[in-house]
């Protein structure tokens, strides 16, 4: 059975998500995360799709006093899966929510995080340029919104965000922009393969190259 976290990742609608977080100020861990990561994607805190273990990744989160409400489920489809949030306990708004699935020999493949506070394009432009392409998802939503992914298949990073389809369902149009908020932040295998393949909220749709701030496609 999943675990309350990852339903909250599943089940609870972006757009709620993206309230909660307007109001909240960007707390410290977030500010690491833009402004001075320790390491840039696919790594992410010290955590490294393709090579950090599962024992390795328990053993970091018992250490670290920032972190809380480390729990172990099944995650449909990802699998075994291990959860936490950054900030206090129980989790809730404004704290950095987080889960890990792993391989069939227990090595990280994908970091999926909301960071519980506002974060944006323009933010992740500094550290990782602009994105390599654009991908237009199909989601869970409200009607008259998408889910559109900013893809880094070098870096093995994934910014998911949601916006308002100007077009239709069939031929969706979204309008880029710097302060697009970001919803979700996903550090995973270069190539984006496991990505793709385990991708639960948003089912790829269609895939075009960025060509900056315009109307898509």
């Amino acid at each position: 059975m999943p675990s309350l976290f990852i339903r909250k990742f599943i089940i609870l609608p972006l757009t709620i998500l993206l309230m909660l977080g307007a109001c909240m100020p960007r707390t410290a861990w977030v500010e690491e995360l833009v402004q001075k990561p320790v390491c840039l994607a696919p790594c992410w805190d010290h955590i490294t799709p393709g090579r950090t273990t599962r024992d390795e990744l328990a053993q970091m989160l018992k250490q670290d006093p920032n972190v809380f409400d480390i729990a172990e489920s099944v995650g449909d489809p990802w699998g075994p899966v291990l959860s936490w949030c950054v900030g206090g306990s129980p989790c809730g708004p404004g704290d950095m929510s987080v889960f890990s699935a792993f391989d069939s020999h227990g090595i990280v493949q994908e970091i999926n995080l909301r960071s519980g506070t506002p974060l944006y394009l323009k933010d992740f432009i500094p550290l990782y340029g602009p994105p390599e392409k654009v991908a237009f998802s199909d989601t869970l939503s409200a009607p008259g919104n998408i889910v559109v992914g900013l893809l880094y298949p070098g870096a093995g990073l994934v910014l998911e965000f949601l916006s308002v389809n100007q077009g239709t369902i069939d031929r969706p149009m979204v309008e880029m922009s710097e302060d697009l908020e970001v919803s979700s932040i996903i550090y995973t295998l270069p190539d984006l393969d496991y990505y793709y393949s385990r991708n639960i909220v948003a089912r790829k749709l269609e895939q075009f190259d960025w060509k900056g701030y315009e109307k898509y496609p």
